[in-house]
This record gives C-alpha cells, sequence and structure tokens, in this order.
C-alpha cells in the first residue's frame, strides 16, 4: 500500500466524533426528547445534552460546551468522569460516541434548544423509557455495569461471545431452586450500577433497641421526603418494592437490588475505620 492510497483509505474511515454527558442526580438521569420534526431520532429521549465535537475540539471540551449551549448549565472538565465509548455505524456513516457522566455542575438544567429538544426530564438510569435512542441506552446500561466499551450496528462483534467461568446451571445451592451462581451474578451486576449511580455509599447502620418503639412507623419514614437514609431504610424500601411486586419477573428484580443493598451493608461491618479487614 503506497502513502496515497493510506490517506485515502484514512481519509473515508475516519469516523465522526460526539460527546454525551449523563447528568446524575439522586439514581435519576437527565434525557431529552427530541422534536418531532428533529431530522434525527424524532420524538426519541437522548442524552441531556450531546453533540457532534467541532474540528480541532476534543471530546471532553466538546461535552463542556453541549452543556453550556444545550442546558445553560457551567461545569468544568474536572466534574466529568468517563462512562462508555459507543462504535456506531448509522446513515452510512461511522461514529464514536463518547460518553461522561457528571455529578456536580452550576446552574439549573433549562432547555435552551427548543428548536431541537422538545421537554427535558429526569429518569431513573436503570429504567429509561422504551422510546429512548438505541445507542444512547445501550450506552447507559453498559455504564451502570461499569463496561466501558461497546459496538452499535457494526459488522463485528468485541467480545465475540460471552466470557464466562461460571459453572453450568444444575439443581441450586442446598436444595435451594435457581442456581446460587447465577443469582449472586445479578447481584454483582446491581452492586455495580448501584456504584456507577451513587459512588461507594458510607452510610449510619440505623439499628439499635432504641429504634423498637419506631418500627411500626417503619414505611412512612421511608416514604418521607429530606431524610437522611440508613442501611435499615434503604433495605426496608426495597423489600417494600418488592412486597408490592406485580409479576415473578418484577418480583426477582426488587429482590436483587434488596440483595445487593444487604450484601453491602454486610461487607460495611467486616472492615475496621481504616478501611482494612478485621
Amino acid at each position: 500500500m503506497n502513502k496515497h492510497t493510506f490517506e485515502t483509505e484514512a481519509q473515508v474511515a475516519t469516523p465522526s466524533l460526539s460527546a454525551h454527558v449523563l447528568l446524575l442526580r439522586d439514581g435519576r438521569v437527565l434525557l431529552a426528547r427530541r422534536r418531532p420534526d428533529a431530522p434525527f431520532a424524532p420524538g426519541l429521549w437522548h442524552a441531556g445534552a450531546a453533540g457532534k465535537a467541532n474540528p480541532g475540539e476534543d471530546v471532553v471540551r466538546s461535552a463542556v460546551r453541549e452543556c453550556r449551549e444545550e442546558l445553560g448549565i457551567t461545569l468544568s472538565t474536572t466534574d466529568l468522569e468517563f462512562a462508555h465509548v459507543v462504535h456506531s455505524h448509522e446513515g452510512g456513516a461511522d461514529w464514536v460516541h463518547f460518553f461522561f457522566a457528571c455529578r456536580n455542575w452550576e446552574g439549573t438544567p433549562a432547555n435552551l434548544e427548543p428548536r431541537k429538544h422538545a421537554e427535558l426530564k429526569w429518569f431513573p438510569a436503570h429504567r429509561l423509557p422504551e422510546d429512548s435512542v438505541d445507542y444512547c441506552a445501550q450506552a447507559v446500561a453498559h455504564f451502570l455495569l461499569g463496561e466501558p466499551f461497546s459496538q452499535h450496528r457494526t459488522t463485528t462483534r468485541f467480545p465475540a461471545a460471552p466470557r464466562s467461568t461460571a459453572p453450568a446451571d444444575g439443581a441450586g445451592d442446598a436444595g435451594v431452586a435457581g442456581p446460587l451462581h447465577r443469582t449472586l451474578g445479578h447481584v454483582a451486576e446491581e452492586r455495580r450500577r448501584q456504584q456507577s449511580l451513587y459512588g461507594v455509599q458510607n452510610l449510619p447502620p440505623g439499628t439499635g433497641p432504641e429504634h423498637r418503639a419506631e418500627a411500626v412507623g417503619a414505611q412512612a419514614r421511608v416514604d418521607s421526603a429530606g431524610r437522611e437514609p440508613t442501611w435499615w431504610d434503604l433495605a426496608y424500601e426495597e423489600l417494600c418494592e418488592a412486597r408490592a411486586a406485580r409479576t415473578d419477573e418484577e418480583l426477582y428484580g426488587e429482590l436483587v437490588q434488596t440483595c445487593a443493598v444487604l450484601v453491602q451493608w454486610a461487607q460495611s461491618l467486616s472492615l475496621t475505620p481504616d478501611g482494612a479487614g478485621r
């Protein structure tokens, strides 16, 4: 291959770069609904701030600029954390979409580009609306699992097949229906989602005999706004949601979330104040 051929192919294969910012608050992410007449993804929910990087502009600076132009908020490059990158093939062109998470900013997000967006709304990050832009929803799901890279509508998949060292499904552990390793695997996934959303939490235990008289009012305390939660509050809230589940699938998901909280609580008891094991 001569130099001219290499440069020509490089120019053809050069993908466009885009920056997306996932504003996170209390486990929710800010999304923007595209206008019904938008040329791209009309009527669908997309990252709150997103756009193509300008010539000569790196994606980090692009992310900061998009937040200012589209949402009217101010943030620094140090307020951004890498979330995920998607290599996507759309409309006959290649894109590399960089996603950044942001938990700190100045100002109140507002729709400053009504010609592009119809509205802004906060959604639970682990439960995005079905009418979301597919590669955006894909990036959020991978981010919550701590997975840095994925592909969308490309011909080659990486990795080609899931890598797993888990044993084959059997009758279960100690006669309990359902393989323990599979359930614990789901718990581990939920733990990664929680840490992506909230960071490593260090909460007080919230237990003790002095709380016994308040047991009857526990549900009301969990539902009340503005309280500082304890481990007990979080676990009890998840159990209440499980009790209200409508289907076995929903119940399983709520119980996995409950287990994830309880496992983290138990782990906190095995550490000394300086973080070293007992």
